[in-house]
This record gives C-alpha cells, structure tokens and sequence, in this order.
C-alpha cells in the first residue's frame, strides 16, 4: 500500500516555465550507497542539468525514500547548507526539484513539490531559510538509530522509526504509552537517547530531558507529538490512547541543529 502511495505522489505542477533549455543545479546533498552526508559533510556539487518533467518527477520519487537524519538530512535536502551551516534556503530547495522559484507566491511560508504534500518545506519569509521539513503519509524513509554504548538502557538496541508503520525496538513493537508520566527510563527518555547517541554522538546521556527541555510532548485532543528538541526531530501520531495508532508515527518534523563542534586541539606555536 505504501508503494502505491509513493507512485500517486504527482507533481503539483510543471514548473520549467522556460521550456526545455531551463537548467537549475541542486543545492541538497543526495545520500549516497553509504547513506546520507555525516553532519556537515558536504557531498561534491552536481553540475547544472536540463529541467524536464522526467527529472522533476524523478527527484521527488527519489527524495520520498530519502533516510532522515534527525537534525540535517530529509527527503535529499542537507537542511545544513553547506560549510559553516548558513542553511538552505527555500529557492535552492525549489531549484534542487527542477521547480522555478519564481512562481512561489511572495506571502507563503510553506512550499510541497508534490500533491499530497507527502514532503514540505517551511522556511522563514524574510531569511527564506527553511526551518523545517515536514514528512507525512507516503514518504518511505526512515529514523534508524541505537542505543548509546555504556548507557542505562542497554548496548546495541536498535531503533526505527517509519511513517504509517509500527515503531520498534529489536524488530519488535515499541510500547509509547503517551498518557503516563514521563518519567527517566521510559520510551521517550529512551527513544530520545539512542538518537542523540547515534546522530550526536559528543553529546552527553542526559539524566533528565524533559526538565532539561531537549525533550518536550504536546497533544491536541488525541494527537500527540513527541518532539527530541535537540536533536531535531519530532514524532506525531494520530491517536496517542489507542492500543495501535499509539505506537505508528504519521508525521515527522525534520528541523536544522547544528551538531556540537569537536574541542579544539592546541597545536605547538
């Protein structure tokens, strides 16, 4: 069901208003067979190539199986930007799908190469820098991440985190009970850890990460969100009481934390 949802992901428009001559060159770093850019890993630049709708169709297909990387990395946008993490902004993001930036409407502070809004961007109006990417239904990529070498949970958990699939812990459904208390030890500490651990890996296990803020849950009504603050990463589900819905993301937040920078070595004079 999940591929054919992939290949109902049509493209909201054709957007080579120039014709066949328009060439746009990608800003985003595509993953590569080893997985995507590490943080603030640049890729070599692609060289500028046609615009047709056979490439425009063929990189949203490809960024819908893109992996996440809590932090940087969605649907093939290095959300870094480059060296020095000045950010992506939404124009480069449109030029990356082979879409003209000039048809953005001025007022939006959200753009969707697609029709189902499988993939969004926001971006700031004014810096035109995107703040986040929003994943939902048909978007096939995924979190996969460990738990932290030495810490209390455990060595060598694994983890993964899909849209529209059951979260789980070593190949088996992982129990969120949303409606308890958080409380160190339970899933969200725990979720919260292996990812930190694995896309962050100077930062320090935290005892506490909901008093620290780096760990914060909303709900409206039945939906809940799970947001790992700071490793850039939030978790939505549908229905945070019922026995399934509970445990099966159906949205994901991607947003931009630059990672810590490795202390400084001092060097004889």
């Amino acid at each position: 069901m999940r591929n054919a949802i992939l290949f109902l992901a049509i493209l909201t428009a054709t957007a080579c208003d120039d014709g066949a001559t328009q060439t746009f060159g990608p800003a985003g770093a595509s993953p590569t067979a080893e997985g995507p850019p590490a943080h603030g890993q640049q890729t070599a630049p692609e060289q500028n190539v046609l615009c047709t709708p056979a490439i425009q169709r063929a990189r949203v297909l490809h960024a819908l199986s893109s992996p996440v990387v809590p932090g940087s990395f969605a649907a093939d946008i290095d959300l870094s930007g480059g060296p020095g993490w000045p950010g992506i902004t939404i124009e480069a993001v449109m030029e990356h799908f082979c879409f003209d930036p000039r048809t953005l409407d001025p007022q939006a502070t959200s753009w969707t190469p697609t029709l189902r809004e499988e993939i969004a961007f926001d971006f700031d109006r004014t810096r035109r820098v995107v703040t986040s990417i929003i994943l939902r239904a048909g978007y096939l990529g995924g979190v996969r991440a460990t738990s932290r070498t030495g810490g209390r949970f455990g060595d060598g958990h694994t983890y993964a985190l899909s849209i529209h699939a059951d979260a789980t812990r070593d190949g088996s459904v992982l129990a969120m009970d949303w409606n308890a208390r958080p409380s160190p030890g339970d899933w969200r500490y725990e979720l919260g850890d292996a990812i930190a651990a694995t896309f962050f890996p100077r930062t320090p296990e935290q005892a506490d990460c909901f008093a620290a803020r780096s760990c914060i849950q909303a709900s409206w009504g039945e939906e809940a969100w799970q947001n790992f603050v700071s490793s850039g990463l939030a978790v939505w589900v549908a229905n945070k009481s019922d026995p399934i819905a509970s445990h099966v993301p159906v949205r994901f937040d991607v947003f931009p934390v630059r990672p810590a920078q490795p202390p400084e070595i001092a060097t004889a004079p």
